[in-house]
């Protein structure tokens, strides 16, 4: 039996780099941590499970299908390249061995991080809500199929195919057979992948197609730059711009107009940091239960946490400007959307959980907060360099214990006076 070449490199080099990278992380003890935050984590959820969490919530039959499918549709209507190549795989593509058997590993690759996802949200489904187990099954195969249909219709658009394109967009059609019964939802799911696979391959039955492999090398480019910290490129000189239509336009002359440009760049560039607002809803939810959490506000503080790269960088020194302008421009770019997203989920938590609307306006002025309490201690001189990552934490911290304290004494309404007033103090400084 011959042996492939193509596959006996790649085994060869996965084998290397899993022995160097378990290496790496037994060196630094990362394996007993490990081991150390999974206990943790088990009795977090335990107890989150007992205290917050009915054993018997269940969803309508209906709503696994079409969540697969809006989940497909948006797949198919991503622009951006999920498949890149590294240093050997442009190699391997200049080597006299079929194309399409180097680009089958970077697929494969691509699909590794959303299956992750899917298993992940998966497994904690199943732990808090035993009925879902359809919906924690489903969930791997929808992710994996869901990166291969963003796979297919990316490259598809990119070659000119346009049936391959229709084809990834009437994929998202599938999931809904399966609205009457949701256990046939997993099936259909793996079906989705074979059926995004296949028409995959038929792009490259002779050649690369020269745009969709410019796209795979110009994104492996900018991973490998972000892997090792290095400046990334945002824009290959072969390809049209991505980004313009996300460009802010520069309104006014002055240099509080210029800054508050720069730092609305600066959340442009960053946007996939907004997404975390949508689940400050619930992760503030804790803190207006009847059963009393001290822990509440470590849920929103980490989520808030996410939020806090979002702050416009600094100007630079001696401008003329004050410093509450310096503030306005730093804070408001990235405030305005984070609590539009959070109004949004508080909102929709508060009516789907029949919640004080308590919920809606601490959502909302989280953000606020944060980043104007975390401004105001980055610029003030009171913090050394190695306590700005504990800085960052009280304050993303504050909007929830403010608000477990003042329930917990039974003066619910001082709430929203007193983020109010943290802000104000901070921007008066």
């Amino acid at each position: 039996m011959t042996i492939n070449p193509l596959h006996s490199l790649r085994q060869q080099t996965f084998s290397r780099g899993a022995a160097r990278l378990w290496q790496d992380w037994k060196a630094a003890g990362l394996p007993l941590l490990l081991l150390y935050w999974l206990g943790i984590g088990a009795i977090a959820l335990a107890g989150l499970r007992e205290a917050y969490f009915s054993a018997s919530f269940t969803l309508p039959g209906w709503s696994l299908g079409v969540s697969v499918s809006a989940l497909w549709l948006a797949a198919a209507l991503v622009r951006r390249q999920p498949v890149w190549l590294h240093t050997t795989d442009n190699l391997l593509l200049q080597t006299p061995l079929p194309q399409i058997q180097a680009v089958q590993w970077p697929l494969l690759r691509s699909m590794l991080g959303p299956l992750a996802w899917g298993i992940c949200s998966g497994l904690l489904i199943a732990l808090l809500f035993p009925l879902l187990i359809w919906q924690a099954l489903t969930l791997p195969a929808a992710f994996a199929a869901a990166a291969m249909i963003r796979a297919l219709s990316t490259n598809a658009r990119l070659a000119h195919d346009a049936p391959a394109r229709a084809l990834a967009l009437w994929l998202a059609v599938l999931p809904l057979l399966g609205t009457f019964f949701a256990p046939l939802v997993l099936p259909l799911a793996i079906a989705g992948i074979w059926a995004a696979y296949r028409p995959w391959l038929r792009l490259w039955q002779v050649a690369i197609h020269p745009r969709p492999r410019l796209h795979m090398q110009f994104e492996g480019l900018y991973r490998g730059a972000k892997k090792l910290g290095l400046p990334a490129p945002t824009q290959h000189p072969d390809l049209p711009p991505t980004h313009a239509r996300f460009r802010p336009v520069l309104r006014g002359s002055g240099v509080f107009a210029a800054s508050t440009w720069r730092s609305t760049l600066h959340v442009f560039t960053h946007a996939r940091l907004l997404l975390p607002a949508l689940l400050l809803g619930p992760a503030l939810l804790p803190l207006l239960s009847p059963v009393s959490f001290p822990g509440g506000p470590v849920f929103s503080g980490f989520l808030l946490m996410l939020m806090l790269p979002l702050l416009g960088p600094n100007p630079p020194a001696g401008l003329p400007i004050t410093a509450v302008a310096q503030r306005w421009a730093r804070i408001l770019p990235a405030a305005v959307p984070l609590s539009v997203l959070a109004l949004v989920s508080g909102g929709a938590n508060a009516l789907l959980m029949q919640t004080s609307p308590l919920l809606t306006v601490v959502a909302a002025l989280a953000p606020w907060v944060v980043l104007a309490v975390s401004e105001w201690l980055e610029t003030s001189g009171f913090m050394l360099p190695d306590q700005v990552a504990q800085a960052r934490l009280g304050a993303a911290m504050l909007p929830g214990i403010v608000t477990y304290l003042c329930i917990s004494f039974g003066v619910a309404w001082l709430t929203l006076p007193v983020l109010l007033l943290a802000v104000l103090i901070v921007f008066r400084k």
